[in-house]
């Protein structure tokens, strides 16, 4: 079943889409009729998360009224320090409930597909008898 988001990755990467949200992915699965929940998208594509593989991963964190406040290298880092949001200028505390998680593709993912889509197909040898 996964298969479906390594299929949809790759037509993402070719149309050139960035930054996007296990819930897109999950919103185009279901336009072909394939159902996938939050945890298995989220988890498949955190397996494609690193240098060699096909994605990046980015977190931000969300005030209380809905804002993306500031950008974190991971959920783990959070401070129990109140702060005020950027944009609406709220005080909150930050929690890990709250935290955005998106990805884009490596630049390794790219040029793979670029080079793969370069590859002429083998042209069928004909034996004459």
């Amino acid at each position: 079943m996964l298969f479906i988001i390594d299929d949809i990755l790759e037509e993402m990467a070719i149309e050139g889409k960035r930054y996007f949200s296990p819930h897109y992915i999950i919103s185009i699965a279901k336009q072909s009729g394939q159902i996938l929940t939050l945890k298995e998208t989220t988890n498949h594509l955190l397996s494609l998360v690193g240098s060699n593989k096909k994605l990046q991963v980015f977190y931000e964190v969300e005030c209380p009224n809905g804002d993306n406040d500031f950008p974190i290298s991971s959920p783990l880092e959070l401070s129990n320090e109140e702060r005020t949001c950027h944009l609406c200028h709220v005080e909150y505390i930050p929690s890990p409930d709250r935290v955005w998680v998106y990805f884009d593709f490596t630049p390794a993912y790219k040029n793979y597909l670029k080079k793969k889509s370069l590859v002429p197909e083998q042209p069928q040898i004909l034996a004459l008898v």
